[in-house]
């Protein structure tokens, strides 16, 4: 059956421990710490499709713990795909922490430990997924853990396409939408395995192509005619993937070129090796002085002349 909970209209003492109960018995017992207080605003639907859960969440900035403690107090073993809609989210889990974008797809395994945090208010679909359906569709699923499979993809598109049309779907039928059930599984599963295809052991294909274009930028670092469509043909694959694979990164191929560049000028003016400012700018790969220093000082808070005289 379905169910809306929210703190809306709570008296302020009891809008903290709600929300905690509200979150607790919704998704996983979890620790919650809200920033805004008693006066935090969180509302959550809540809707059974058979074998699955969807739950439609909008809520103010917040951090969710969820630690061995409380795992080893339930037998809970599912997945939890969320697809955020609006704001952030960050997830913290097997070693890596994941910004989450609208319209991106990042999941979490409840029989280990996470974090989730909010650092602004968002919305957000979630899809619990037991452990078993997914595995059979996915097989690598425990490996993708807080790993986000960006937007552009077609499977992903169509995964969160349809996550949106079920939620709103349930609000009319929702006799009917257990129907759509393995339908959503399989097209979760497609656009985790879209992304993620070909992962190894403790390597995914997106990290060899990431260590490739690097090789590749450092060797043409200083190359003022070099620009990032030049990668996807010196390492073998399309524009597109390599977007893919600099994406878990939250970053485009043009904008890693120029953090590259700019980690070099900065540590050639560490070294200060007598050159001046605009050689190293030139060095590079900056043809327009102006350029490099306010790209500069956007990374890092001070303008390179300012840097030198420390």
């Amino acid at each position: 059956m379905a169910q809306t909970y929210s703190t809306i209209g709570l008296a302020k003492p009891d809008v903290e421990p709600y929300w905690q109960d509200v979150v607790c018995r919704t998704y996983v017992p979890i620790g919650c710490h809200v920033e805004n207080g008693s006066d935090f605003r969180g509302t959550v639907h809540y809707k059974p499709m058979g074998q699955v859960e969807l739950t439609q969440i909008s809520a103010q900035a917040a951090r969710y713990d969820r630690t061995p403690t409380e795992i080893r107090r339930d037998d809970i073993d599912d997945y939890l795909v969320c697809l955020v809609t609006t704001g952030s989210k960050q997830l913290a889990q097997s070693g890596r922490a994941t910004p989450i974008r609208p319209g991106e797809l990042c999941m979490f395994d409840t029989a280990r430990p996470y974090v989730v945090g909010a650092p602004e208010q968002y919305d957000a679909i979630l899809l619990k997924i037991p452990r078993l359906e997914l595995n059979s569709r996915l097989p690598a699923a425990e490996r993708l853990s807080a790993m986000r499979v960006a937007s552009d993809g077609p499977y992903a598109r169509l995964a969160a396409a349809m996550l949106r049309s079920t939620a709103d779907i349930l609000l009319d039928d929702a006799e009917q939408a257990h129907r759509l059930v393995p339908s959503l599984i399989d097209l979760v599963a497609l656009a985790f395995d879209e992304s993620f295809v070909g992962l190894d052991q403790g390597q995914p294909r997106y990290t060899r192509i990431v260590e490739r274009a690097e090789a590749v930028i450092r060797e043409r670092l200083f190359d003022e005619d070099f620009d990032a469509s030049m990668i996807p043909a010196e390492i073998g694959v399309s524009p597109r993937t390599l977007c893919r694979a600099l994406a878990q990164q939250g970053i485009t191929p043009a904008k890693w070129i120029w953090q590259k560049r700019l980690d070099a000028a900065r540590d050639m003016l560490v070294a200060r090796r007598g050159m001046s400012v605009s050689e190293v700018a030139i060095t590079c790969g900056f043809s327009d002085f102006s350029h490099f220093s306010r790209a500069f000082k956007r990374r890092f808070t001070v303008s390179p002349s300012a840097f030198v005289s420390k």
